[in-house]
């Protein structure tokens, strides 16, 4: 079960509006109206209540940079999950790909809740200007449209965030460590199935 990425910034291809951006995802992604997290952690009390009235139940809106913590209530009556770890955040604000630099942070007690970019994911890329400067090449249309093949040819092959979450992953594992869905996470806490 996965959920929505409302944009609501402005010039969004999802709208021009609060009430356009969250009608966006109705018409064809019914089945996700449980979860979101907005473009660039984008929160205010308009889109929760619009979400919440269209029947959200929780979301993980929020972002803690390496910092746990508990999941909570928010005013709306989501069940929030904040995030304390980010792909592009962390090659923006770290500069090592290196496992050791994450693993006391992920020894640490407390849900950690990771946040990734599929484009960061399928290129692989190996600092945040990386993906920047594709972005900054390609039309939103050539973006949508970038075929496997054109991934494939830009897609970076020495470390990067797609080989370090790997590494994160396989760490997670090895230590015995649970990994759970949003939703899974959500029924624990609230027992709705």
């Amino acid at each position: 079960m996965g959920g929505i990425h409302p944009n609501f910034l402005e010039a969004s291809s999802h709208g021009n509006s609060f009430d356009e951006v969250c009608g966006y995802f109705d018409s064809f992604l019914p089945e996700y109206r449980r979860c979101f997290r907005s473009h660039r952690f984008f929160d205010v009390t308009d889109t929760n209540m619009i979400l919440r009235d269209k029947g959200y139940l929780y979301d993980s809106n929020v972002f803690t940079f390496m910092e746990k913590i508990r999941p909570y209530r928010h005013f709306s009556g989501f069940v929030r999950f904040p995030s304390c770890w980010e792909d592009g955040t962390h090659l923006r604000n770290t500069a090592s790909l290196e496992l050791g630099c994450l693993q006391p942070f992920l020894d640490e007690p407390g849900l950690t809740i990771m946040s990734v970019h599929p484009l960061h994911m399928a290129i692989n890329s190996p600092d945040f200007q990386y993906s920047r400067s594709l972005k900054d090449k390609l039309t939103r249309e050539e973006m949508i449209a970038f075929a496997k093949e054109s991934i494939a040819k830009v897609r970076h092959e020495g470390p990067g965030i797609a080989t370090f979450f790997e590494e994160i992953l396989q760490y997670v594992k090895r230590k015995g460590y649970p990994i759970y869905t949003l939703e899974e996470l959500y029924q624990m806490i609230t027992g709705d199935a």
